[in-house]
């Protein structure tokens, strides 16, 4: 649902009614507000997430062969690492991240899970894979701080449409945010970049 109204700068409580006015369907409150941030539930109807790139006029989830960059409601809880899709989740081709704003020369961690979460890990920051990650890979970071990650995905049409949440740890930098990718076909349901 998008909304053609403003909500105030300074915080306030948003609710839904049901057609009686009286039975609560839903509801949050919220602070202060930055300029072009986006909360959203993710996917479109559970967990409370900041979209780092706003979707109006889309759904949260996004479309096969695209991705969208999330963090924990409260972005603060992961502000120093910085984690990018560097290609389109495509059935048979290469997926690729890039982990940057790292601790130089350690070891970091791609989690992979079905579904998002907020989980507080102290002075790590927030955890946002649910269940808890159900796979696990290795890299470096180089002298800058970077490190890339990359696998190719299976060639089955059957994981189309399929999405997947993403999500960087380095150690003594702590989590990073979340990238949501849902699996596509290289030129029928997506594109080559994300």
């Amino acid at each position: 649902l998008h909304a053609t109204f403003k909500l105030s700068a300074g915080g306030e409580d948003v609710a839904i009614f049901a057609a009686d006015g009286l039975t609560l369907l839903d509801g949050f409150s919220f602070g202060q507000q930055q300029t072009d941030v986006s909360l959203a539930f993710l996917p479109d109807t559970t967990g409370m997430k900041f979209l780092m790139d706003p979707s109006p006029g889309e759904r949260n989830r996004p479309q096969p062969g695209h991705t969208r960059n999330y963090n924990a409601l409260d972005p603060t809880q992961n502000q120093i690492i910085d984690f990018d899709p560097l290609h389109a989740l495509e059935i048979g081709y290469t997926f690729g991240t890039k982990t940057s704003n790292a601790p130089p020369s350690q070891q970091g961690y791609i989690l992979f899970a079905t579904g998002v979460d907020s989980v507080q890990m102290g002075a790590d920051g927030t955890l946002l894979l649910s269940p808890s990650p159900t796979m696990t890979q290795f890299f470096n970071t180089d002298a800058a701080g970077n490190g890339y990650w990359s696998a190719t995905v299976p060639n089955l049409p059957t994981l189309v449409g399929f999405s997947v949440y993403f999500q960087s740890y380095v150690v003594s930098g702590g989590f990073s945010n979340g990238i949501v990718a849902t699996v596509g076909e290289q030129g029928i349901s997506g594109p080559t970049d994300p």
